[in-house]
């Protein structure tokens, strides 16, 4: 499976497919354990960390899906028991490795300029 990105903008999850500047990655909690004669799972509000985008899983009544009145109100109230639960554990760290070359001297756009040798410099 393909990783997302996203960055979350007045309220909403914009989404891409490549890292683009300022957005994060996008992990998605656990489905949580249910009934599934009675119970229905949907995805919640996303929650923004330090170095990720969580998006969470709202365990609802199966009768309630259509009413969309109560299923937003269902995912603030668990998007704040998450935040809750959150604060209380360590983010842990990210997945992403971000690498980057030295910079050398003041060579301004091309800082790594191939030598003859295919060394860089």
């Amino acid at each position: 499976m393909r990783q997302k990105y996203g960055k979350i903008e007045n309220g909403e999850l914009k989404t891409s497919k490549i890292p683009q500047e300022n957005y994060k990655p996008i992990t998605h909690e656990p489905v949580p354990e249910f009934n599934q004669e009675a119970e229905a799972v949907i995805t919640g509000l996303p929650i923004e960390r330090e170095n990720e985008i969580l998006i969470t899983s709202v365990v609802v009544p199966a009768d309630v899906v259509g009413n969309e009145e109560y299923i937003t109100e269902r995912k603030r109230l668990h998007r704040q028991d998450v935040l809750e639960r959150l604060a209380k554990t360590p983010a842990p760290m990210s997945a992403t490795i971000r690498i980057e070359r030295p910079t050398t001297g003041n060579k301004g756009k091309y800082p790594y300029k191939k030598k003859k040798g295919g060394t860089y410099k």
